[in-house]
């Protein structure tokens, strides 16, 4: 057990500012609502009352058709079915993609190598420039370089990793597109009944399934998460709320799949209001891929704190 429960979003909360420390946007629009179809309704020639009659006669609940006990077992082994055999082994990983900032006239590129369980480098590029950002988290640090402005940031998360070990792994695993059980590890078999399973829209490939935890939720539980699961087995959404004093956070994660290629619409809201989104769009994952060159850092860049460090991001 977390001696902190909140350390966990702490820490996802730092290495999330770090990352994203150049991609504080305006939210997003709204997206227009489509209007409502207007559809012909036809009188049934029977009178309302005569069915009624009939249904009572004959102990037929039209309802049951659609809310009928389910063995919550039973959706569990069927979201199950469908999600783990998405879940290659590995053990080093490359993405490449795009970044979509709101406000930028370019989308920079970026890869992201994983060691598995050991370490994360992101490198940001942009056109002519090349290399304008980097991070390494890997062991009980965090390295993040804006090579623009030649400034870095070095902070320690030992103490995060101490109360949640798994950390790296369940970043990896985010960003592979997996569902994650917290202070758990990657979804399987074994470790599957932390979370609750219900069935979704059956007419809806996008949210077949809701995986939520904790199981049997409140509206008064203070740290809760779901995620919404395709008829494939893919995430379509995560979200994470979380209630700490007079505020409320949530972290969106967005998920959208094309061919091979994945779309993933990072937003962190507080109190309902966006502080920062971005999207990035996916190549397909290149397995057992070679890590990315070393950070060589001079005498020329200066050593700044994480908030000053944000700042020298803004333009």
């Amino acid at each position: 057990m977390l001696r902190n429960k909140f350390k966990p979003y702490k820490a996802l909360a730092i290495i999330a500012s770090l990352i994203f420390a150049s991609v504080f946007a305006p939210p997003a629009e709204a997206k227009k609502k489509k209007k409502d179809k207007t559809q012909e309704v036809i009188e049934s020639p029977v009178p309302a009352e005569e069915i009624e009659v009939a249904v009572e006669e004959i102990g037929f609940d039209p309802d049951s058709l659609f809310f009928a006990d389910v063995d919550p077992d039973a959706i569990r082994k069927e979201a199950l079915g469908a999600i783990l055999p998405n879940y290659r082994e590995w053990h080093t990983a490359m993405l490449n993609g795009k970044l979509r900032l709101q406000g930028l006239p370019i989308s920079p590129s970026i890869k992201i190598f994983m060691q598995k369980g050991q370490k994360i480098s992101i490198s940001v590029r942009a056109s002519i420039m090349g290399e304008v950002a980097r991070i390494d988290l890997s062991g009980d640090s965090i390295l993040a370089v804006n090579k623009m402005k030649r400034t870095y940031c070095l902070e320690s998360i030992g103490n995060l990793r101490y109360d949640y070990p798994g950390l790296i792994n369940d970043i990896q695993s985010l960003l592979l597109g997996r569902v994650v059980i917290l202070q758990v590890g990657e979804l399987t078999a074994d470790n599957s009944e932390a979370l609750d399973y219900t069935a979704g829209d059956p007419y809806d490939e996008n949210s077949y399934w809701y995986l939520d935890f904790p199981k049997n939720r409140t509206e008064t539980d203070d740290f809760t998460y779901r995620y919404t699961i395709t008829s494939a087995g893919e995430i379509s959404k995560m979200l994470v709320a979380l209630a700490a004093g007079e505020h409320d956070y949530a972290l969106n994660l967005d998920y959208t799949y094309s061919s091979r290629n994945r779309d993933m619409d990072i937003t962190f809201c507080k109190d309902d209001t966006p502080k920062f989104s971005t999207r990035i769009a996916f190549d397909a994952v290149e397995w057992e891929a070679k890590p990315l060159s070393p950070i060589e850092l001079t005498s020329k860049f200066t050593q700044l704190g994480i908030k000053d460090f944000i700042r020298s991001f803004k333009f």
